[in-house]
């Protein structure tokens, strides 16, 4: 594209010619801009969501502290990035900024990671490992048990708000090992379920913390 338009330029010269480009540029822009603001304006409803749910809703937003117990919490299906207006720690977001860690994590899990993190209901094991403790579900969805083992908590804002009953606090220890080469074999699918079991380790990891962590038995590899 950039050499067809350097094409033009060098071949058409003239000063017609640079009018023509100079009046249709404009009017893409103007065109552009019009119909973007247009739309927004058609939509009011999602940006009075934006200031009264999303940043004016944390002053509404309570969680127990669990004597300051770290928790993460997750949203079903909803705007992306909600919770960060509440300022609570989360695994639903959209950001561009993404440690190299964290693009090779997800993938070992089953879950597509690009600059958004949205991790399917089908992955409830994920959520016990990343520490989630808390779920926010609209009131007005009709699917309200979109993952096993949460219960009803309390209600805040629209939204219903459901306890991971399988919660893990974060730094829970292990018992055993899983090797690169034994996690590779199980399906992307089950990788949260394995690591929920064994703490994926290097061989050289391993050399060196043998004598506290033990091979996962292989019935449990799965």
């Amino acid at each position: 594209i950039l050499y067809l338009a350097w094409l033009l330029i060098k071949k058409c010269h003239s000063e017609g010619f640079q009018r023509y480009v100079t009046a249709g540029l404009a009017v893409i822009i103007v065109g552009f801009n019009v119909g973007y603001i247009a739309m927004g304006k058609q939509t009011p409803s999602r940006s009075t969501r934006v200031i009264e749910t999303a940043i004016e809703g944390k002053s509404q937003i309570y969680l127990p502290d669990f004597d300051d117990e770290f928790a993460r919490a997750d949203i079903y299906d909803d705007m992306d990035n909600m919770l960060m207006f509440w300022g609570v720690p989360n695994i639903q977001a959209f950001h561009s900024i993404v440690p190299v860690s964290i693009m090779e994590f997800y993938p070992k899990v089953g879950v597509k990671r690009d600059v958004g993190s949205r991790p399917e209901a089908d992955y409830y094991a994920l959520r016990s490992l990343l520490s989630v403790r808390w779920l926010y579900i609209q009131r007005d969805k009709e699917e309200q048990e979109p993952m096993p083992g949460y219960s009803f908590y309390t209600n805040q804002l629209d939204y219903h708000l459901y306890e991971n009953d399988y919660f893990l606090p974060m730094g829970f220890s292990y018992d055993y090992y899983i090797t690169s080469e034994d996690f590779d074999t199980i399906p992307s699918s089950k990788g949260a379920n394995a690591l929920l079991r064994g703490m994926y380790l290097e061989d050289e990891t391993i050399a060196r913390h043998k004598d506290i962590l033990s091979p996962l038995p292989s019935q449990e590899n799965s």
